[in-house]
């Protein structure tokens, strides 16, 4: 950072100005004399608090240097612009802001200059200048220079990309009336003085003693932008984890990089992995997922030319907003001292320091790493910025949870914990710790479940775990294959039509399709890592891993899935037990953190689970574009796992599958809500009939868009879309504020899952609210800028309820504390999906079973044609609430009653024949069963009777008897008149005395010779009756040739 006599070379005349060390110089309490930034006239008055502003014109300069009396040129008050200072519309472009400058080259060569004319003595005063690129594009550089009374005391360069720049301090002595000029050249690192790109930026500030806060090293300021090692102190070098036999970093693990590797703007260790590389700001790590299979750390080392007590700040933020997250460890000499994580798409990232004793010689390494918060060690879109900087002033130093602790020493940074209480001492304080009673410093969740990995359940299978390092197909039950979607027939998985990975595509320790060659078809599945392959690259392949159970039980089936290559493009993951679907879940394309989801299955030994990775992601979108991605299956019969999952799942609704331009297709329905006029002329209060249906004509083949914004140019932006949408606020003048909203109208009755993804897309202006209201009731809202959220709300619906989902501008709550004037749309583009699963905790049985016997004194009413008089007729409604119904015979002489099944009607049946039941009492219940539950209903009890058809042959009247009234009752179906009540006997075949398969009055004197006479009526079956064997018999079917509606009751 401090400028040696060496760099002040002669041609410049330079005069060496004072200097010392930093750790003797700096000053707590030091002074601002003169700041250009903070000093600028905004009324362009040249002289105001002692600063001037004009160029200096090298190519008008006839003598051999710059003098201040005679060669700098005040910008004339015409070239104000109200900003700034522009000396002509086109070329020359010599330019100077506030801090924005742009100098002249080649012709002519204007240098921009910032004068300050001193109006005190400031003997000890330090000259603080920074200098930066801010057209980084292009360009061969710019040149700062600064002078003290026409002396230059100090020179850099930058390069046309160096946006992050320099920061430079001098010491001199300055009395009244001394002028310090602050020049800006298009001479750039390479010799020319073209002026392509030169747009920049700088400033000059002169204190009265060193400020503390000025940085005595800095990662950015003192970047070599060449192949140099050293400079300021500073290397640049990576750590080979893989490499290091004790896998412990110290400093002399610390790999220089070569000439080889430097790039022009940074290092890059050569090919396409490792990935290794670091720039001025930029960095990436490598995971031991990429080529050569090395983990490594990018480094940057600062060692320390200063003595004292200093605040070492570092910083991490992701490039590249995508991956499972990167992580920075700080070390001095060799010992960690801070760590620090950011997830995948953290591109605000995280600012920490710690304090330190330094002396000469003492090494500062920060480490870039490819761990993640999860713990999670691949290294997919990890490139990030890190900077290191040191300096004396001690204040600021982050308590982010103001338990009055600092960040480096906090054990728990984010959640207050002035006790500090650790209980299982691995250094993560009890409050913040994902396994508080197992010791896991590294708080590796490679799940993202929330639970570290050290406490996870004891597991019956676990894919990750179990995974065949040497390929092995059915080691310890688990299979790798795919299914090829494209040539099945019915497009529909079954567990018969998973295809195992051909043991030739084992490359590099995962199963690869196109072995190794790196083309399509992309199908691949590793340890945690897989790829599935779309349309896009030929026929769909959905990569599958499969266990094959040996465990007999109730189960948790436990499975993760995340995206590893973030991109637009989604991916879906759906779970199997022999080829029926559990659950399935859709994850945006960004999704770095994705679902971990638990599903109630009972398992019996051979039970095949699959879990698939299918390229579909939302809107149906069935292409493969950066699929990659990492999942985990698991088993486990953890109690505490297992508490409160049993369930029956079902998805109800899917915003995504479903969205389309008719009202109602699917039960959805599309339009937004009027806040201004609701507040301006109603209660200000969302309601379910404030909801605005879209008029059919605004939707545009592709979405509901209110007003087409490309026509009219303004606002309102009001649009649903298949992924989400856009609302409106204040958009250009035009003063409508929507939100945009999609309704759902239950078809079902009971508890409901709302899942939902939440994305405000752009991360610009003051974020959305995604809120869920039921039949009106806000029931939950979350907060996005930039940043996805994955939420679930439970609900209980009846049929006809509405779920309406809704995006609101206002993200920073203006409608409550400004107005509604005051809600802002900006740039409120948001990806908002949702998922409604019904949830069954029980089955509720048909409380309509019933049973009848097909004859006897109170036969069914329906039986089928031809039915014994045995048979016995169940009947239920409901059935398509049922995955299956059976019948059970009780034996209810014991208890509980024993159960024998009966009968397994075909599915969706509502009746069922027992047929040829035993004579007697039966009791029975139908077990009605839905996914993992089963009701069974209340019990009924049939009396069955003899097989055959009763006849009490004589008894004509049916009266249980036989006597002159038969007789008469026969006569009177053969002569008497119309009204007589034997013309419909209840039993014709009792009439038929004579068996001879007809009634006549042969019949009559055939009970009239029996009751008076001592002669036999004859039976259907040619019995001979006299009254010993009088009365009710039961008779084969064949036997009785005439009917017999009503029969009598056999004893």
């Amino acid at each position: 950072m401090h400028v040696p006599n060496s760099g002040l070379t002669p041609q410049w005349r330079f005069v060496a100005a004072v200097f010392c060390a930093a750790a003797v110089c700096l000053t707590a309490h030091a002074g601002v004399v003169a700041d250009s930034f903070n000093d600028w006239s905004t009324s362009g008055t040249q002289g105001e608090k002692g600063w001037w502003n004009g160029y200096y014109d090298q190519t008008a300069d006839t003598v051999d240097g710059y003098d201040p009396a005679v060669d700098f040129t005040q910008f004339p008050a015409g070239v104000w612009n109200g900003g700034g200072y522009d000396l002509a519309p086109e070329a020359p472009w010599t330019e100077l802001g506030q801090e924005g400058t742009h100098p002249s080259g080649p012709s002519p060569i204007h240098w921009t200059i910032r004068r300050w004319v001193s109006d005190r003595d400031v003997p000890g005063a330090v000259l603080v200048w920074r200098m930066r690129k801010t057209n980084t594009g292009c360009g061969s550089g710019v040149t700062g220079l600064l002078y003290l009374n026409g002396n230059p005391i100090d020179m850099a360069q930058i390069t046309g990309g160096n946006g992050g720049g320099i920061l430079r301090t001098v010491h001199a002595a300055i009395s009244t009336g001394d002028i310090v000029e602050l020049g800006l050249g298009s001479l750039g690192v390479d010799g020319d003085y073209g002026d392509g790109c030169d747009g920049s930026a700088n400033r000059l500030t002169i204190y009265d003693a060193m400020p503390a806060d000025v940085p005595i090293a800095d990662s950015v300021y003192d970047y070599p932008w060449a192949d140099v090692q050293g400079v300021d102190g500073w290397y640049h070098g990576y750590y080979n984890l893989t490499g290091d036999t004790d896998g412990t970093y110290q400093t002399s693990d610390f790999i220089p990089f070569g000439a080889a590797d430097w790039t022009g703007i940074g290092w890059d260790l050569p090919g396409n992995g490792p990935w290794t590389a670091l720039q001025q700001e930029f960095g990436h790590p490598n995971g031991a997922n990429s080529a050569p299979n090395e983990e490594h750390w990018a480094i940057r080392r600062w060692v320390s030319d200063a003595e004292g007590r200093f605040a070492i700040w570092w910083s991490l933020r992701k490039e590249n907003a995508g991956g499972s997250g990167t992580s920075g460890v700080l070390f001095v000499n060799g010992v960690q001292k801070d760590y620090g994580a950011v997830e995948g798409a953290d591109t605000t990232g995280i600012r920490r320091a710690i304090v330190a004793d330094l002396t000469v010689g003492d090494v500062l390494d920060l480490a870039l790493t490819p761990v993640g918060p999860s713990g999670d060690r691949s290294d997919g879109s990890d490139g990030s910025r890190t900077r290191m900087w040191v300096q004396a002033d001690l204040s600021g130093i982050p308590d982010s949870d103001g338990d009055d602790i600092f960040d480096y020493e906090d054990n728990c940074d984010f959640v207050a914990n002035p006790d500090q209480a650790d209980a299982d001492g691995d250094g993560i304080g009890d409050v913040c710790d994902n396994c508080p009673d197992a010791a896991n410093p590294g708080q590796a969740d490679r799940d993202l479940n929330g639970a570290g990995d050290a406490c996870e359940p004891a597991w019956i299978a676990h894919s990750f775990d179990d995974w065949s390092v040497t390929g092995t197909q059915g080691e310890l039950g688990w299979y790798a294959g795919y299914f090829n979607l494209t040539l099945d027939a019915d497009k529909v998985y079954a567990a018969g039509e998973f295809t195992q990975f051909p043991a030739d595509t084992w490359v590099n320790g995962s199963w690869d399709l196109d072995k190794g060659v790196g083309g399509a078809p992309w199908t691949w599945l590793a340890q945690g890592e897989l790829h599935p392959n779309g349309f896009t690259s030929g026929d769909e392949h959905w990569a599958i891993r499969r266990w094959v159970s040996t465990y007999a039980g109730e189960a948790a089936l436990v499975w993760h899935m995340r995206k590893g290559n973030t991109s637009p493009s989604g991916v879906t993951g759906i779970l199997f037990l022999n080829g029926r679907e559990l659950d399935r879940a859709t994850i945006a394309g960004e999704d770095g953190r994705g679902v971990y989801r638990p599903v109630y299955a009972v398992l019996e030994a051979g039970d095949i689970v699959d879990l698939a990775l299918t390229p579909e992601g939302w809107c149906n979108n069935r292409e493969d574009y950066s699929d990659g991605s990492f999942n985990i299956l698991a088993a486990t019969n953890d109690s505490g796992v297992l508490a409160g999952l049993k369930s029956n799942r079902a998805i109800v609704a899917d915003s995504s599958k479903e969205f389309g331009g008719t009202q109602g297709g699917d039960n959805w329905y599309y339009g937004y809500y009027d806040v201004r006029a609701d507040v301006t002329a109603g209660d200000g209060v969302y309601a379910a009939d404030d909801f605005i249906e879209f008029d059919p004509a605004v939707w545009n083949g592709g979405a509901w868009d209110l007003v087409d914004n490309g026509v009219t140019g303004v606002g309102p932006w009001t649009e649903v879309t298949c992924t989400g949408g856009h609302p409106a606020a204040n958009g250009q003048g035009e003063p409508s504020v929507h939100w945009a909203m999609r309704r759902w109208v239950s078809e079902v009755n009971g508890a409901i899952e709302i899942e939902s993804y939440l994305r405000q897309n752009s991360g610009a202006g003051d974020g959305i609210y995604g809120r869920v209201m039921h039949n009106g009731e806000e029931i939950g809202a979350r907060f996005s800028l930039g940043t996805g959220v994955r939420f679930v709300l439970r609900a209980t619906v009846a049929a006809g309820d509405t779920i309406d989902f809704a995006i609101d501008p206002d993200g920073a709550g203006n409608l409550e504390t400004l107005g509604i004037d005051a809600v802002n749309d900006g740039a409120d583009g948001t990806t908002f999906l949702v998922t409604i699963t019904r949830i069954e905790s029980s089955v509720a049985c048909p409380d309509d079973f019933s049973a009848c016997a097909c004859g006897g004194p109170t036969p069914c009413a329906s039986c089928p044609p031809g039915s014994a008089v045995n048979d016995v007729k169940c009947t239920w409604t409901n059935a398509a609430a049922y995955d299956a119904v059976t019948i059970f015979e009780l034996d209810t002489t014991v208890d509980p009653p024993a159960r024998t099944l009966v009968g397994e009607p075909a599915a969706g049946a509502t009746e069922f024949l027992l047929a040829a039941v035993a004579p007697g009492a039966h009791t029975y219940a139908l077990q009605a069963a839905s996914g993992w539950f089963t009701c069974e209903t209340a019990a009924v009890t049939v009396m069955v009777p003899e097989a055959g058809t009763p006849v009490f042959t004589g008894d004509a009247n049916s009266d249980a008897k036989i006597d002159i009234a038969d007789a008469i009752c026969i006569l009177g179906r053969l002569f008497g008149p119309a009204t007589d009540a034997c013309k419909n006997p209840k039993c014709m075949a009792n009439l038929d005395t004579n068996n001879d398969a007809g009634i006549d009055i042969a019949d009559a004197i055939s009970v009239l010779g029996y009751l008076f006479a001592g002669t036999s009526m004859k039976a259907p079956d040619g019995t001979l009756l006299r009254p010993a064997n009088i009365g009710c018999q039961m008779y084969p079917p064949e036997e009785v040739t005439l009917p017999c509606e009503q029969p009598c009751e056999v004893e």
